[in-house]
């Protein structure tokens, strides 16, 4: 049980330390695209917090499925 919880709790700093170079590439972009993800971002948060407050959000998703 402890050699499943060590890699779990390692595995993610393992593959951080080899995919660095990948992930600050992806940081500059979130950096340079941060206005327009926090717009999407909030305006989604908005919409779904309007559709579960008018009970809406069920049909919503039954229409997806």
């Amino acid at each position: 049980m402890l050699l499943a919880y060590s890699l779990g709790l390692g595995i993610p700093f393992v593959l951080s330390a080899v995919l660095i170079d990948y992930l600050k590439s992806a940081f500059n972009w979130i950096k340079k695209n941060y206005k327009v993800i926090n717009i999407v971002s909030g305006s989604l948060l908005v919409a779904i917090g309007v559709l579960m407050a008018t009970g809406m959000l069920g049909r919503f998703l039954s229409l997806l499925g």
